[in-house]
């Protein structure tokens, strides 16, 4: 399927008017071949035999057989490659860019077919991060080529060894974005094997969700009708029945009604046509919390239905598996499992899928909820506090008798599911998604916006690096404030030579014309900037028709830095502490300090 990771080859393309230019590193970020359109500027590559000719001529020979890894190759660069490859006819290497990043149709060009590719870009983030950005979010320079890729004469020597310089720094940060990324590849590379083997030369290529679709398609598809019986759904109030029964007469699945909400248990309780959800409203706090978690509910619902009827058995193994390993505590060897358990149910609801059948993935829905509907009364007659309803899971004030686990082996036996508990000696919400739990250990849980990137990545945490890492101070200092009673300020104070918890990472997005500064001078587009003392300084992104429109959440006072932060020097001294304090005092506030 794929060669060894030794055999690798990282790569970006670089394409101008009259220039353009490729670059390759190994695995250990070594640079070992440059093939460039002008020799111009780079007589040192030459003499090192990282180049040996002008042109591309032998640049096909040199990448056949080979695994090539880029960053949005597959939209981009791949095809790039085949036009390099084809001889040294700058004019199509150009014209095949200029379709691309103009959003053309490249319905008559072709990718490179001589090697296999990976793009560290495939399934990165629904926001479908830059190189940039993720770069930013890494603390490593973001300064930006100066040579302007619409020059219109070819590059000057300087130009050209400045432009090998910037490339070549790009693909040092891919290899290691794609290091960072080495369990969704390998996991991805063990579903693959699982297909024939005859899916696997084509197969590689495919995003997980296609392969997962592949390996599940079965011949005997479930009835198109609701699998949820009548007598389930006199457990939910009348009107999330009707809500529910739509499903037996809808044609498109674009149901009438959305939601159902009621106030039951001390909470606000939300029914709809994904999770349930509920909370009491406002911020609330409990100490001594138990937390209810029904074990891989989706999948087992979904093979109490024989939902995926010859291939249920399989994917029943594959779950069997997978907490095989979960219990061994073998958490690198279960990521290929647990994506397929976990991935699913989503592709049963997409159009594009192989194993789309929505009527089952809604039945599963309404099975779900009413479940947990069920668990919740339960637990309420039992005298316990409920205040926590989260899809697969409740969190509640046990009973001081302890007499809710009478009721947990009876739901287990009717509805076909398992439970797992949890204890934390204390648990905040503000809403469903957005708390702060501390177990016994006096390990911290964190959900939601304001404090998901309370831990580093580098000590165990989210890995933000391909997503939004921006001020992450505040949610250090929410968490510090609340779990240790420490003062914001003093959070900071303690992290003031820790510039990488201060940035933000500022990208104008494609629908902007670009950022501008204060000044009306034109920036790069992707920025790192934080509060800063004594500064009218300030980036904007420009609409289209001219208008200026601020960054939501950015100070109006800042200073930039797209160096790497290694290099900022007296940062303490020229950033603004108050105006983060600030933010984490206002942002506390609705955490009810």
């Amino acid at each position: 399927m794929l060669g060894r990771e030794e055999d690798f080859l990282f790569f970006d393309t670089e394409v101008f008017k009259h220039n353009s230019m490729v670059v390759f590193k190994d695995i250990e970020g070594k640079t070992v071949r440059v093939f460039s359109s002008s020799l111009d500027g780079l007589g040192d590559l030459f003499d090192q035999g990282l180049i040996k000719e002008e042109g591309y001529q032998n640049l096909e020979d040199y990448i056949t057989g080979k695994t090539l890894v880029g960053y949005n190759n597959y939209g981009y660069d791949d095809y790039i490659l085949w036009a390099m490859c084809k001889g040294s006819d700058h004019e199509l290497i150009k014209q095949w860019n200029d379709s691309i990043i103009n959003k053309g149709s490249t319905v008559n060009m072709k990718k490179i077919q001589c090697c296999k590719t990976l793009d560290a870009m495939q399934q990165i983030d629904v926001s479908r991060p830059s190189l940039k950005k993720i770069e930013g979010n890494m603390g490593v320079s973001i300064v930006e080529s100066k040579v302007d890729f619409d020059i219109d004469r070819k590059l000057t020597p300087q130009e050209n060894y400045e432009t090998f310089k910037y490339c070549e720094y790009d693909v040092e940060q891919l290899v290691r974005i794609y290091k960072l990324r080495g369990e969704y590849f390998e996991s991805k590379k063990a579903i693959v094997k699982m297909l024939p083997e005859d899916y696997h030369d084509k197969a590689y290529k495919w995003n997980t969700t296609s392969i997962i679709g592949q390996l599940l398609k079965h011949d005997k598809r479930m009835p198109g009708r609701r699998l949820v019986d009548d007598s389930l759904l006199k457990v939910v109030p009348n009107d999330v029945k009707n809500m529910w029964l739509e499903l037996d007469t809808t044609q498109d699945y674009k149901f009438k009604q959305k939601k159902v909400v009621i106030q039951e248990y001390g909470n606000t309780i939300e029914f709809g046509w994904g999770g349930l959800h509920g909370a009491p409203e406002g911020v609330f706090e409990a100490r001594d919390v138990r937390l209810l978690d029904v074990a891989s509910m989706y999948p087992n619902i979904l093979i109490n239905f024989n939902g995926l009827g010859e291939k249920t058995k399989d994917y029943k193994e594959i779950l069997d598996y997978r907490l095989q390993l979960k219990h061994e505590g073998k958490k690198k060897e279960q990521a290929p499992y647990k994506l397929i358990l976990n991935s699913t149910y989503g592709l049963l609801n997409s159009e594009y899928s192989a194993i789309n059948q929505p009527n089952l993935a809604y039945s599963i829905c309404m099975f779900g909820q009413t479940a947990l509907y069920a668990l919740v009364g339960f637990l309420d007659m039992a005298g316990c506090k409920v205040f926590n309803i989260n899809t697969d899971g409740v969190a509640f004030i046990p009973d001081k008798k302890g007499a809710y686990k009478e009721y947990i082996k009876p739901w287990e036996e009717y509805y076909r599911l398992t439970l797992e508990e949890d204890r934390f000696d204390y648990w905040i919400q503000t809403d469903v998604n957005n708390y702060i739990a501390v177990t016994p250990d006096g390990k911290i849980k964190t959900k939601g916006g304001d404090v998901n990137n309370y831990i580093d990545f580098e000590s165990g945490g989210r890995n933000y690096y391909f997503n939004n890492a921006n001020t992450r101070i505040i949610q250090k200092a929410i968490v510090e404030k609340i779990v240790n009673g420490k003062t914001p300020s003093d959070t900071i104070w303690e992290n003031r030579k820790r510039p990488e918890l201060f940035q933000y990472v500022l990208t104008a997005g494609s629908t902007y014309k670009g950022t501008y500064d204060s000044n009306g001078e034109r920036l790069q587009n992707v920025n790192r900037v934080f509060a800063g003392k004594d500064t009218d300084y300030e980036i904007f992104k420009k609409r289209q028709d001219g208008g200026l429109v601020k960054f939501a959440d950015a100070p109006s006072h800042m200073f930039i830095h797209n160096g790497d932060l290694s290099d900022l020097e007296n940062f303490e001294n020229l950033v603004d502490l108050n105006w983060y304090n600030d933010l984490a005092q206002k942002k506390l506030k609705r955490w009810g300090r």
